[in-house]
């Protein structure tokens, strides 16, 4: 083979596998001193990254493999929409947050119950390590371009709207166990588009589809109310267990499925079907007179 074919097939080799490497993401080795680097800036202890690496998969196959419960922080930049995400498990949010607000962690994680429901306080207190996280994280190898401009943004309650939030395509997740001062911790998710992802042309967005299927998916909170009845304060005060209260013959058996701000959005009349209470419903403003069947 000639020098110069044989030249340009040594480049095109080499950028094939710097393309797979950065595809794959930094090493673990790395990942490992930009962490610890990111604790010590942000939280003023020493961060330990365990069983610490990267793989690539689809947007579907990432949000399937989420934890069901602990902090989902969505990342973008200011100009653009998010294209990442991090996930904290529980343990990990209460450790970053203690760090965050004494400046040290507990040598021991605290005896737990169910995982504490992360808020949005939590994600405002771990922003700035995860603004220190993405700076160390651009200065390997193959990340600064794909970390441009990317910082923390808003924290996702409902996990339904990831999916129409988050663009189609093939993503690296970094992740591992983080032990902040070597305390307790938990499982660490950061989730960015492959580089092959980010550099094709962005395809045309129906937003409206998009917004109609977030709004869909969305979950909407409401109160069954059997009775509202207005009553002073005075009488309220003087209610004791055992005292009996007044109602309309129909209070029982009609009830109102509310919402927050109150408004009926389905009355209905209480009965049994399947040897079940059941409601049979009716639209706001009409009277159900026939409860559900027994069948």
């Amino acid at each position: 083979m000639p020098d110069g074919q044989e030249s340009v097939l040594r480049r095109k080799l080499a950028a094939g596998r710097a393309g797979r490497a950065a595809s794959a993401g930094p090493d673990a080795t790395a990942l490992v001193r930009s962490f610890d680097s990111a604790g010590r800036a942000a939280l003023g202890c020493p961060l330990a990254l365990e069983a610490g690496g990267s793989r690539a998969l689809q947007l579907d196959a990432l949000l399937a493999d989420l934890p069901p419960d602990g902090l989902l922080v969505l990342l973008g930049a200011a100009a653009a929409g998010p294209t990442g995400l991090v996930h904290l498990a529980p343990a990990l949010v209460d450790a970053l947050v203690w760090a965050a607000v004494t400046g040290g962690v507990p040598e021991r994680a605290a005896a737990r119950g169910a995982p504490r429901v992360p808020t949005p306080l939590d994600a405002a207190l771990v922003a700035p390590f995860l603004a220190a996280l993405l700076s160390e994280l651009a200065r390997l190898p193959g990340m600064a371009a794909r970390l441009d401009g990317l910082a923390p943004g808003p924290s996702v309650a409902d996990r339904g709207l990831l999916v129409h939030r988050l663009a189609q395509g093939r993503y690296t997740a970094l992740g591992g166990r983080l032990l902040p001062g070597g305390g307790g911790g938990g499982a660490f998710l950061l989730a960015l588009p492959s580089p092959e992802a980010a550099s094709r042309p962005a395809a045309s967005v129906d937003w409206g589809t998009r917004l109609a299927l977030a709004a869909g998916s969305g979950h909407v909170a409401l109160n069954a109310v059997l009775h509202r009845q207005p009553m002073t304060l005075a009488a309220l005060r003087r209610l004791a267990p055992g005292d009996r209260l007044a109602l309309p013959p129909e209070a029982p058996a009609v009830l109102r499925l509310e919402a927050v701000a109150g408004g009926a959005a389905l009355v209905g009349r209480l009965g049994r079907a399947r040897g079940h209470r059941a409601v049979l419903l009716a639209q706001p403003g009409t009277t159900p007179l026939a409860a559900p069947a027994e069948e």
